[in-house]
């Protein structure tokens, strides 16, 4: 079956279009404090998804969403209230969307950290991501560009530097990257496509392969934007 009216598909690379000529399995990254994930667009998506691939995840950024209000001055009780009371807003509208698309055990399709954080082949990727942080300059700076991204257009509370900031909230990055190497050994499947609307620079540059870490054969990116009616 084609994609839905209003769904534009661009992979990141050839290797990225052949993972999702595939189509075993999506994953579908979704940001809290993002308008861009309304109720409408996550049905869509998730309909799109449903029609498109054998099978389909949501990740939800939970427990990592903490460390951006963290490097935003936010105290840790009130940053994981507020790290919480987004997450499960975004969690809500999912469940929603999956329900009114027939879905009945909704929490099965939803990757939070309760389901990865004592999963082997994620802890293995994290691991990796977090030496590679450590030992590769040009992947450093990336994610640490990438937590300035995040950052740049918050209200900043507390007297912490820059780079006190970055060096929390770069752990937002570190704890997602192992769905953009290999999603497909931590939940099971043959091959996987992570979709997003709009990528970062450092995910053209990962799958691009110009880092010391590189995703796996089988792992896959698109880019996907969705049109409301």
């Amino acid at each position: 079956m084609g994609p839905l009216p209003g769904v534009t598909i661009r992979p990141l690379t050839d290797q990225c279009s052949r993972v999702y000529e595939r189509r075993e399995h999506a994953l579908f990254g979704m940001s809290p404090c993002n308008s861009y994930f309304s109720k409408d667009r996550i049905r869509r998506m998730l309909q799109w998804g449903l029609q498109e691939f054998e099978s389909v995840h949501v990740f939800l950024p939970d427990y990592a969403t903490r460390f951006t209000f963290l490097a935003l001055g936010y105290e840790q009780r009130a940053a994981e209230k507020k790290a919480r009371t987004e997450t499960n807003a975004l969690r809500n509208r999912i469940k929603r969307a999956l329900r009114s698309l027939g879905v009945v055990d909704t929490d099965a399709l939803i990757i939070d950290w309760n389901r990865i954080r004592e999963e082997p082949a994620y802890l293995t990727l994290l691991a990796r991501a977090e030496e590679t942080f450590e030992t590769d300059t040009a992947f450093r700076r990336a994610c640490l560009d990438a937590s300035r991204e995040v950052i740049k257009h918050q209200r900043l509370h507390g007297r912490m530097t820059e780079e006190a900031r970055l060096r929390i909230a770069v752990r937002y990055v570190l704890l997602k990257m192992p769905t953009f190497l290999d999603t497909a050994a931590i939940i099971g499947a043959r091959s996987s496509v992570r979709c997003y609307h709009r990528p970062a620079a450092m995910d053209r540059a990962l799958f691009a392969h110009r880092y010391s870490l590189v995703p796996a054969a089988h792992q896959g990116y698109l880019q996907v934007e969705f049109d409301l009616p």
